[in-house]
Order: structure tokens, then C-alpha cells, then sequence
């Protein structure tokens, strides 16, 4: 038996319901044409197949990344006849979505367009001869920047499944992400533009990664996120910490670190830290361990100040004693070299990792 399709069939402008003998009424798929037999004048024989077609056909358009298969937002969508003129213009909504209705009979182009993506073409033919096009339709475009990514457990190196990744644009979140069994994740990004990715997962200290795409050519950038156990004895080197040379004020830059630690305690009671202060070598030994206690009493009070119990946090300063490079006493060291000393670490000395719960208890 042949399977019949509406290029097999005659159409036909009349009603349906006519003098002549119309019967079988059949929908066909996605109500995009029907299908009904009659012997009416003008067939090719007794009883013939027609394919009803309607004035208009309404859709749902769906854009998808197709670097990360997920819905794409504020797509601008045209519609062209085949004069090349816009009948038809539209956006995704939230959800990637946009509806469009479409004269039936006729073809069209569409074209999707999206700073940051490639534009995308498709070709629409609602004619009986076409292949029409679903209740909802698929359309996948092209990031033209990517960013991978990788978060793993520091010690080992073990993937963390379920992290959060989150994505900040020009200091406002934009996106967000879950690690899959492997630690891995994908996000479109823009040209032209600042980001904080930050990655959190549950019994782990978390961390951020800073870049811009400003200049960036079309491409993919990759990071490796390590996260810290929350783990009794884990020692936490928070370099991000740093103080101005001869300085114990808080910099602007430490704060976003030491909110996260703040976030932390404050998410998990049970946990007890040793706060460490630590210097560079210039100046004398004693100096420099007077410098490092006033460092580490700015830091106490900032997490005082933000919430936490003074109870849990122990709080001392090293001086110059466990420095992490060469730039020892009389040893010639950039500024930057130098910077690498002047830093905080946080060592747990009690965790049972008890997440607080939402109602406090």
C-alpha cells in the first residue's frame, strides 16, 4: 500500500462541505492540513483524496544554543516572503519561545539574529508540496564565544558533580549552570564584555574566575575550578586576600573573598577556623609580626562585624616566617613577588559540615 502525502493529492479552494458526496474527513498531523474524499467535479476519477489546507498556521518558534542545548532569550526573529520583504518580526521570550502565525501556500526565510551568536537562516515552505513545520519548531544557532569549564576537589582532583555555577555580566548575574557527573559545565557569553564566574557546591569552599572578552576573537575559553573541602585540617590559601604594602586595612578586592567566607560560616555552623596573617619580608621580624596581628584582627573583625560568633574564629599573625617564594631578607623581589606573602589562610579546626537549615534550625 502507497503512503499518500499531500504532494500526491489535489487541493482545493471550495468548503468542505459541498453538494457532492464529501466524506472521510481525516486530520493530519500537527493540524496542519486535513485530508477528505469526494466524487465533486473536476477529480481524476469516481471518488477522489483532497488535502484541505488553512488560510494560516500558527507555531511556536524554539532557539536553542546548540553549545549548551539550552533555550536562548531575546532573539530577534524576521520573517521574509519570497520578495525578500519582512512580513513578520518577533523575540524569544524568557523560555526561547516566540509565536508566529504564517500564511499557508506561500514560502518564507527566517532569520534569527543575537549579538554574541551567528546569524541563522531557515527556509520555511508552507505550501502542500513543503514539509510544513511543527506546532513547535526547533532552531538551534551558534555562540560565537563559549566558555568550559571543569570543577574538581583540590585534593585528588575529583570531579564535583551538582556545583553551581554562577555568571555575573558587567557585575549583574546573567546565567547560571550545574556541573554534570564529571565536573563539567557550558554557558554562551558575549563580546565586549566583564565576567565573575563564581562555582559553589555543597561541603566545599567556594571560588570565582574573573576575565573580560573585550578584543576576544570568536572561540572557547576554558577554566579549571579547585574547591576546598570543608574538612577538618583543610588549610584554606586564600591569595586573594591581600594588603597594601606596610598596610593592615581590608582592600576592596579581599571583601568579596571574605564575604564568601562569611556565606560559609554562616551556612555551616558547626565549623571552627584558625585565621593566619602573614607578611613580606621587608621591615624587621618584629615589625613585621606586630604588622601581621594587626592583619589578622582586620580580618577578625570584618567576619565579626558581618555575623559571626568571635568564638569560632582563632585569629594569629605569622610575620615573615612561612613565606611561599624566595623573596626572603635581602633577596631582590617585584612588587608582585612580594604581594604573594602579604596573605591570609583559613585553617578549619572543627567541621561536620551540618548545613544551617532555611528556617534556622
Amino acid at each position: 500500500m502507497t503512503k499518500l502525502t499531500p504532494s500526491d493529492i489535489l487541493t482545493f479552494d471550495s468548503d468542505i462541505n459541498s453538494k457532492a458526496d464529501d466524506f472521510g474527513y481525516i486530520p493530519g498531523p500537527e493540524e496542519r492540513f486535513a485530508y477528505f474524499s469526494s466524487n465533486r467535479n473536476g477529480g481524476q476519477g469516481g471518488d477522489d483524496i483532497y488535502v484541505v489546507l488553512p488560510e494560516e498556521y500558527t507555531f511556536n518558534l524554539l532557539v536553542i544554543s546548540s553549545f549548551t542545548d539550552r533555550p536562548v532569550a531575546n532573539v530577534k526573529v524576521e520573517i521574509k516572503n519570497e520578495r525578500g520583504n519582512v512580513v513578520a518580526e518577533s523575540t524569544t521570550d524568557e523560555a526561547g519561545r516566540t509565536p508566529l502565525k504564517l500564511e499557508m501556500n506561500k514560502r518564507y526565510e527566517l532569520l534569527a539574529t543575537k549579538s554574541g551568536y551567528f546569524d541563522k537562516t531557515k527556509d520555511i515552505n508552507m505550501t502542500a508540496e513543503g514539509e510544513f513545520v511543527n506546532k513547535e519548531e526547533v532552531l538551534y544557532i551558534d555562540p560565537s564565544h563559549r566558555l568550559q569549564g571543569q570543577v574538581v576537589n583540590i585534593f585528588g582532583d575529583e570531579p564535583i558533580e551538582g556545583s553551581t555555577i554562577t555568571i555575573a555580566q558587567d557585575g549583574k548575574p546573567v546565567d547560571s549552570a550545574t556541573t554534570d557527573a564529571d565536573g563539567y559545565f557550558k554557558a554562551d557569553i558575549q563580546p565586549e564584555h566583564n565576567y565573575l564566574v563564581t562555582a559553589a557546591a555543597d561541603n566545599f569552599f567556594g571560588t570565582d574566575i574573573e576575565f573580560s572578552t573585550a578584543g576576544m576573537e570568536p572561540g572557547e575559553l576554558f577554566y579549571y575550578f579547585q574547591l576546598y573541602p570543608l574538612d577538618a585540617g583543610t588549610r584554606i590559601g586564600l591569595n586573594n586576600i591581600y594588603f597594601d604594602y606596610d598596610k593592615h586595612d581590608i582592600r576592596p578586592d579581599a571583601v568579596r573573598v571574605l564575604d564568601r567566607m562569611v556565606e560559609t560560616l554562616a551556612k555551616y555552623p558547626d565549623i571552627n577556623i584558625k585565621l593566619e596573617a602573614h607578611t613580606d619580608s621587608r621591615g624587621t621580624d618584629e615589625y613585621n609580626q606586630r604588622l601581621s596581628e594587626r592583619r589578622a584582627k582586620a580580618t577578625l573583625d570584618y567576619l565579626v562585624r558581618k555575623g559571626i560568633d568571635k568564638s569560632r574564629i582563632e585569629a594569629v599573625g605569622l610575620g615573615e616566617t612561612q613565606l611561599v617564594n624566595e623573596c626572603a631578607d635581602g633577596v631582590d623581589c617585584s612588587e608582585e613577588k612580594h604581594q604573594e606573602n602579604r596573605r591570609t589562610v583559613f585553617e578549619i579546626k572543627k567541621s561536620k559540615v551540618t548545613q544551617k537549615t532555611s528556617s534556622g534550625e
